[in-house]
């Protein structure tokens, strides 16, 4: 009990230090974006972050797994 106890507390908090905490696989037009950030894999976050910098200044995390949206970004 105690290792499943220790396993969900560190789950918690190591998914808290990831910027990224829900993704979407939708993109905006290209003339609302105004930079995308691609955040590799580091000692705070396991995960690839992309965080679309928008010009209104919002911003959303895409979901770098997302293949359709890869292909629309080399264009």
């Amino acid at each position: 009990v105690s290792s499943v106890s220790i396993y969900i507390l560190y789950n918690i908090t190591h998914r808290s230090r990831c910027l990224c905490i829900d993704v979407s696989d939708k993109l905006v037009a290209p003339k609302e974006i105004k930079a995308i950030e691609i955040l590799p894999p580091s000692s705070t976050c396991d995960n690839v972050e992309m965080i679309v910098r928008l010009k209104n200044g919002n911003s959303y995390c895409l979901d770098p797994k997302f293949k359709r949206l890869i292909l629309k970004l080399k264009k």
